[in-house]
């Protein structure tokens, strides 16, 4: 083959998964590579997951190995539920949950809430305020971000 069709169809079924990736691949002798990392053919793909998984460093830590070096079409999905089946892997996962979103009340009259924070824009720096009840945002120039100078505006 030279070049690729212009339609996904008209291609065998091993190669129609690289359509999309198409215009990332490349060839340096002989060997096929998405950006820089190698793509790695069907047949090898078992081999490839084994040696991520020798450390078993769970789901994050196969992923950032792979995504360095590697890459075949689905290779997360395959790498994830490799980790997920692993014993060793899922006691070596990381514990912490995400915490849950808190939400804070928006007052019930304006300016009874706000929210504050300090920017800078072509090095000259603002107080931006805004109020939670109607959304209004204030914004005040700072000669200098001192607490007694934002405490005043």
């Amino acid at each position: 083959m030279n070049g690729w069709p212009q339609r996904k169809q008209d291609l065998d079924n091993m190669i129609r998964t690289y359509f999309d990736f198409a215009d990332t691949l490349g060839l340096s002798n002989g060997v096929i590579l998405k950006g820089e990392r190698i793509v790695i053919p069907f047949s090898m793909r078992q081999e490839m997951k084994k040696n991520l998984h020798t450390a078993h460093i769970a789901y994050d830590g196969m992923m950032r190995r792979a995504r360095q070096t590697i890459f075949w079409p689905g290779m997360a999905d395959e790498i994830k539920q490799m980790a997920e089946t692993c014993t060793a892997c899922q006691e070596r996962k990381p514990m912490n949950q995400r915490e849950t979103l808190i939400q804070h009340d928006e007052g019930n009259v304006p300016w009874e809430k706000v929210g504050a924070d300090l920017m800078e824009v072509d090095g000259r720096q603002y107080l931006i305020t805004v109020d939670y009840y109607s959304n209004f945002i204030e914004y005040d120039y700072l000669s200098t971000t001192t607490s007694q100078d934002v405490i005043r505006k």
